[in-house]
Parts: structure tokens; C-alpha cells; sequence
């Protein structure tokens, strides 16, 4: 395939796919390990996270609407009363309590997920250079600015803190659905230079890095477009040939 080796490729849709799952995974990890080994802990000798959840169940079990079976797993009791469910949602002291506990379940998941997604979205790329995460790394991948220059790692930081954790993850845990997410794929399919939510947000790229130049300045960039343009020029003049 020929291509101009001064032009800005965008990275393939089926190799930014790939990329994304082999971080999702990393993410998933860092998340659960952080959680096991961090917050649970964090948030029961803090909030008595683990206490407040069993007064919760005293509650369902008060209330009737759920038991525990021989395992000590909570069942819940299919077909309860209305008047018992409204009494139940009524309890201000139930409401309180679920609201304390929800609160802490999204401080939670909130904390874990900034600590694993600036350990992939930021730290990994600013190691790895160009905007590379392990996944991008792996399927050739990398970033540039939207005036295809090397990115800034400014933009690295705002393409993570506004774009995937602010609004594609955060928005997405508090209204419980992944249109962020969705929003953004979309968005990348149908833009011509292919931008994700978080690529317009912090003006990034997602590049192919095999067959895109990276230059740190125009002038650069300029300088290096020109001397090629001389060496293929030069390359075209008929060459003498002494007899």
C-alpha cells in the first residue's frame, strides 16, 4: 500500500476496539485490587460501610420483604404488599440509611476508578510516550494533537480527567447508563477525523503510529516536507551521463 509518509493517519476502528479492550481489562483489574485492598477497608473503618448494610437488611427483614435462608444469603420475597413497600420507602430512617450507603457506594466506585483509569490513561501513556496506553502500544497506536503534531501532556491529562473519567465514566455511574459511552463510539465512527468524546474534548487523535511522522512543531514538520520535496526532485532530473 502507498502512502505519503508526511500525511496523518487515522488509527483503524478495529485496532482502536482492540486497543480499548486490552485497557478495559488492565482498568478492571487495578479497579478490583484497588477495591479488595483499599476501599472496602477504607470505607468500613471510616463509615462502617459493612454495618450499614446489615441494618439495611435488618430493615428488608423487619419490613417483611426479604429473609435469610440457611447460607445467610438475603432472599427477597416475591409479591410483598404495597402498603408494606410503601411503609418500607416511607421509614425515614430506612431512606436515610439507603442514602448514606448509596452515597458511599459512589464515593467508592468513583475513587476506584480514578486511581485505575490515571494509572492506564495517563501515567502508562506519559512512560510509554505519544499518548500510548499498553493497549494503544500493542495494536500500533498513538496520539497527536488536532493539528497533527506531537500532543501536549496537558491534553493526555484533560483527554483522561474531563473526557473518560469526568464524563464517560462518572456521568455514566451516577445516571446509570452507558449513553456517555455510546455517545462517544458513535461520534468516532461518523467524524472524519474519526474523535472520540475525549479526542474532541482535549483535541486529540487517535493515529496510526506506523505510517504517521510525528513532529513536535510545525516549523519541523515544514522543514521536513521541504527536504524531501528537494531529495524526490533531484531524484527526477535526468542524469548525465559522460561519455
Amino acid at each position: 500500500m502507498v502512502f505519503y509518509m508526511y500525511e496523518v493517519y487515522n488509527g483503524k476502528m478495529f485496532s482502536r476496539v482492540a486497543a480499548l479492550i486490552v485497557d478495559l481489562i488492565i482498568v478492571l483489574c487495578i479497579f478490583v485490587t484497588i477495591d479488595i485492598l483499599i476501599t472496602k477497608n477504607v470505607a468500613n473503618n471510616l463509615w462502617q460501610y459493612d454495618a450499614k448494610i446489615s441494618q439495611y437488611e435488618s430493615y428488608q427483614i423487619d419490613y417483611g420483604i426479604a429473609y435469610k435462608d440457611e447460607e445467610d444469603n438475603l432472599i427477597y420475597i416475591e409479591d410483598v404488599d404495597e402498603s408494606i413497600l410503601d411503609a418500607f420507602k416511607n421509614d425515614e430512617s430506612v431512606m436515610s440509611l439507603a442514602q448514606d450507603i448509596t452515597t458511599l457506594q459512589i464515593i467508592q466506585i468513583s475513587f476506584d476508578l480514578f486511581i485505575s483509569e490515571i494509572l492506564v490513561f495517563f501515567v502508562l501513556p506519559l512512560v510509554f510516550k505519544n499518548g500510548q496506553t499498553l493497549g494503544k502500544k500493542l495494536m500500533r497506536l498513538g496520539l497527536v494533537n488536532s493539528k497533527g503534531l506531537k500532543v501536549a501532556n496537558w491534553a493526555v491529562f484533560a483527554r483522561f480527567i474531563i473526557g473518560i473519567y469526568a464524563v464517560e465514566s462518572i456521568i455514566s455511574v451516577l445516571t446509570f447508563s452507558p449513553i456517555p459511552l455510546i455517545l462517544s463510539f458513535i461520534i468516532a465512527i461518523f467524524t472524519k477525523k474519526k474523535t472520540a468524546l475525549h479526542d474532541l474534548i482535549a483535541g486529540t487523535r487517535v493515529i496510526d503510529i506506523d505510517k504517521t511522522i510525528i513532529f513536535e512543531t510545525f516549523e519541523e514538520k515544514s522543514a521536513a516536507i521541504e527536504e524531501y520535496e528537494k531529495t524526490k526532485k533531484k531524484e527526477a532530473e535526468p542524469k548525465v551521463i559522460s561519455a
